[in-house]
């Protein structure tokens, strides 16, 4: 990864370098002949050539015509480059259109990673304590419902690779002193992966399973930027908010070997966040930016999980979700964001973006609660998470929960902007 960002830099300074450089600049205010008195004259030269009757003299006509025909087309581009660079004195609004083809590694997969195998919970399954509570718990005539009581490795996601369509809208004062940012990505993929359940306590599931689950990120901020022109460009600082959702859903055998059912899980946050702006104006026609944002997010995380064991009554219900406001629970997010690529800018209301963005962020969560909400299997079938089991479920996956966990987003996108 760090090969291909030091690559994209160093093609990003050479074709800069190119673009600027004097020779390949123009810029002259001297009067330039009319294009298309041009072009009727080497109509004229086309007409003269063809009632020629002297080869040598048709070949010269014809080609005097086709110089005349280039020098109009040079002109046409010097004159457009020319009315791109004088200043415009109007706000604008850009409305971005962008297909990004991403790759993620969720912190959802990472979070089940640390609760599936943890130090506390093969102690736990190794010294006998998990089924010790079980046969307390059916002695006592109640449900165990243990979440976590099995050692489960998780293989690395395949197909984790999708084109999101983010959307982009920017505003700028006249001077271009001033903008506001609104971006917005609603992305939902479906990656697959498979798990080795190494000691099942309750489920009698094959020990190797394949599972497919979805992942939806819903990403969108809001942010004021404030610039200072330079003599190619502008440079300025941006500050704003971000909302970050990240939601997964799974239908079928649950991961961990704990029978047939769904499991759900969202992380959701709200922060702020502080960037930097940087535009650079290789010419007439060639714009490059730079973008970077730091942010951090404070919200709720919540885990659902709803199954069907073997040899237990009744369906059961284990929801992380604390009664009520954010007292346990609480998600939080540190991250950054960087994008940075080239325009090529052909009229004022159009322009065409090559880029690339990178997104990580580190979660945790600092509590762990159990909402006791379940559906009884029979009117004798104590269904919740008793006195006997909660203590080491919440001693084990609570502990895994709370380790921080990574999240990477990042790919190259094309965009399509109009300027109105």
């Amino acid at each position: 990864m760090g090969t291909f960002l030091k690559f994209v830099a160093v093609l990003f300074l050479g074709v800069g370098l190119l673009f600027s450089s004097p020779g390949f600049a123009q810029g002259s205010n001297q009067k330039l002949p009319d294009p298309d008195q041009l072009e009727r004259e080497a109509d004229e030269l086309e007409y003269q050539a063809g009632k020629s009757q002297v080869q040598a003299d048709r070949r010269r006509l014809a080609l005097q015509a086709q110089e005349k025909r280039r020098q109009a087309s040079e002109i046409r581009n010097e004159l457009h480059d020319r009315e791109l660079s004088k200043p415009y004195n109007r706000p604008t609004l850009e409305v971005q259109f962008a297909a990004l083809q991403s790759t993620w590694e969720s912190e959802v997969l990472a979070r089940h990673k640390n609760i599936g195998v943890n130090n506390y919970n093969t102690f736990l399954s190794a010294n006998g304590a998990y089924q010790t509570a079980q046969t307390s718990a059916n002695n006592a005539g109640v449900n165990p419902n243990l979440l976590n009581d099995s050692v489960t490795g998780y293989s690395s996601p395949q197909g984790n690779t999708k084109t999101a369509f983010p959307i982009k809208l920017s505003y700028f004062n006249t001077a271009k002193t001033f903008g506001i940012e609104f971006n917005y990505l609603d992305l939902k993929i479906k990656p697959s992966y498979t798990t080795l359940d190494n000691a099942s306590a309750l489920a009698a599931n094959a020990p190797v399973q394949f599972h497919s689950v979805q992942y939806r990120r819903l990403d969108y901020s809001l942010n004021f930027a404030w610039y200072l022109q330079t003599a190619t460009g502008r440079i300025g600082v941006a500050v704003g908010a971000r909302n970050l959702d990240i939601i997964s859903s799974e239908y079928g055998v649950i991961p961990g070997n704990y029978g047939f059912g769904r499991l759900e899980e969202k992380a959701g946050g709200l922060g702020p966040q502080i960037g930097v702006r940087i535009f650079k104006n290789f010419n007439a026609f060639l714009l490059g930016h730079f973008k970077a944002d730091y942010f951090r997010t404070l919200g709720h995380y919540n885990r659902n999980t709803q199954g069907i064991l073997n040899g237990i009554n009744g369906p059961y219900i284990l929801d992380t979700s604390p009664p009520g406001g954010l007292k346990e629970n609480v998600l939080s997010r540190t991250g950054y964001e960087v994008d940075f690529g080239l325009s090529l800018i052909r009229s004022r209301w159009l322009k065409y973006t090559i880029g690339f963005q990178y997104t990580e962020l580190i979660s945790k969560v600092s509590g762990y609660n159990f909402n006791p909400t379940v559906f009884p299997g029979s009117p004798a079938d104590v269904l919740y998470l008793n006195q006997i089991s909660k203590p080491l479920d919440q001693f084990s996956t609570g502990s895994a929960l709370q380790k921080e966990v990574h999240d990477k987003f990042y790919g190259i996108y094309l965009s399509l902007t109009l300027t109105i």
